[in-house]
């Protein structure tokens, strides 16, 4: 293995996230809300100081972090729907939209030299996530034990992708942008069901179930 020294420090970094959030009662049993913030991440320590000393195996595609990277940034509005339906009954609905930049990821490197190839913490990636949420909540009366939950979410999560690393670095070398689309995340579940039912007698006894249907993955 090598080695590398002249290594410096990183940059500090400065953020400023405003956030603002708004509720308004429009009926006696229900509210309107609105909230709009700005949210950074900082990437984990063991990601941004893995091999803290650029050691590179024989034989390996060694994988370094990157203290460098910005903070991943992102831009959230939501918008919700609370209502009682009644004493016992209430639904919500939640429409939420999410930009994000700066997204961290790991790039593999290559070089026209045919150097050795690495793969690098880096910024790279945009991301979008946006969906609604519908939500009845029964809660127990007096008089029974039942009380449930329905939950139903339908998302869109995805992000640029690029070409081939090797292509990334010959379109910089001559200049060029590299094209990007847009492609679904891992993570991506159209659609999300989730219930719970709980049958229970106060300070005596309680009995829950949870259950949930999701589409597959990407």
């Amino acid at each position: 293995g090598f080695y590398a020294d002249g290594a410096t420090k990183s940059s500090i970094k400065h953020m400023l996230a405003p956030r603002f959030s708004v509720s308004y009662p429009i009926t006696d049993r229900g509210t309107i809300r609105f909230s709009y913030g700005h949210f950074y991440q900082i990437g984990s320590l063991s990601s941004l100081y893995t091999n803290p000393n650029f050691r590179a195996v024989p034989g390996t595609t060694p994988r370094f972090g990157n203290p460098e990277v910005n903070p991943q940034r992102s831009i959230q509005y939501e918008l919700g729907l609370q209502q009682g339906l009644t004493d016992n009954l209430k639904i919500e609905v939640t429409g939420y939209y999410k930009d994000v930049d700066n997204y961290i990821v790991t790039q593999r490197i290559e070089t026209a030299r045919g150097d050795k190839p690495y793969n690098l913490l880096t910024n790279l990636n945009y991301a979008n996530t946006r969906g609604i949420s519908i939500s009845l909540l029964k809660r127990r009366n007096a008089s029974d034990i039942f009380s449930a939950t329905i939950d139903y979410t339908f998302q869109i999560a995805d992000g640029n992708r690029t070409e081939p690393a090797a292509e990334i670095f010959f379109n910089e070398q001559r200049g060029q942008l590299s094209e990007t689309y847009l492609v679904p995340f891992s993570f991506d579940r159209s659609h999300t069901l989730t219930s719970t039912v709980t049958l229970s007698q106060p300070s005596d006894w309680s009995l829950s179930f949870i259950g949930y249907v999701r589409t597959g993955t990407p």
